[in-house]
């Protein structure tokens, strides 16, 4: 009978959701034998956050490895495959929210997505039982594997397909990443003109917590939620020498006003 290694795992990436992935599951009852990064100074970093052996080339992968984690960028998944070559057959896991199942199609015999919902940073501590967790595999054993894993580190678990996925990778890029850059541009604004970003944190830490307990269309408030053109003409011309911020202003005003006053 052949020997289910899938407990034994190499981490492929030493990124922000590897930092904070690998520890997890080893918190799980996973054993990590490698990590695998092609920078070496993050491998390095990452090897010794987690007491294991790291490399920076897919030749030296541990043939013991049951599962290989791809921990890496969306589109360097495809490139990094073709540099593995195992005698053994591993089951094969990504993390991505936009990548389909399918990438692994005619390499891997078991293959699964382990994607956590979540923005991750080096330097953030980050409690992942709350993380919502979505889960996929091609056949009963890798669903079984990557739910082990999942419930092994969070009890928000969610099973669904790769289409779904990307809708919610979208969803959630849309909710968090182009609201980060709307801070990005305040601070920028403010600083420009001497001012602390700082004194918005409250407004924003409200504007998240509102909607923890509201939907999101009842929570709006604004000019643009007012369709009151005066204060809009007014911001509007205060960012007459910044073109790009006020194209970008005037784009989410008027998206603001045709949801609410149409």
């Amino acid at each position: 009978m052949e020997t289910d290694h899938s407990d034994k795992l190499v981490i492929l990436g030493s990124g922000n959701l590897a930092w904070h992935l690998g520890p997890a599951l080893q918190n799980a009852g996973f054993t990590i034998l490698q990590v695998c990064s092609r920078t070496e100074n993050s491998a390095r970093l990452l090897g010794e956050r987690l007491g294991v052996e790291w490399i920076t080339d897919p030749a030296g992968i541990d043939e013991e490895a049951g599962t290989l984690v791809f921990c890496i960028s969306d589109n360097a998944i495809p490139d990094l495959m073709c540099r593995i070559e195992l005698r053994t057959r591993p089951v094969l896991i990504h993390t991505a929210g936009s990548v389909s199942l399918d990438v692994f199609n005619g390499i891997a015999k078991e293959s699964g997505v382990l994607y956590p919902l979540m923005t991750f940073t080096k330097d953030r501590t980050l409690h992942l039982q709350n993380v919502p967790f979505c889960i996929e595999g091609s056949s009963e054993y890798s669903l079984a594997l990557v739910e082990r894993m999942a419930r092994g580190i969070s009890e928000k678990i969610y099973q669904i397909n790769s289409e779904e996925r990307k809708i919610l990778h979208l969803g959630g890029i849309i909710a968090s990443n182009f609201s980060n850059h709307m801070y990005h541009l305040a601070a920028d604004f403010l600083s420009a003109r001497g001012m602390d970003f700082e004194i918005l944190k409250p407004l924003i830490m409200e504007t998240a917590s509102k909607i923890m307990e509201m939907e999101p269309a009842a929570s709006q408030t604004g000019p643009a939620s007012r369709n009151d053109t005066d204060v809009i003409q007014d911001h509007a011309d205060l960012l007459k020498d910044l073109p790009e911020l006020q194209k970008i202003y005037t784009f989410v005003t008027d998206s603001i006003t045709n949801h609410f006053n149409s």
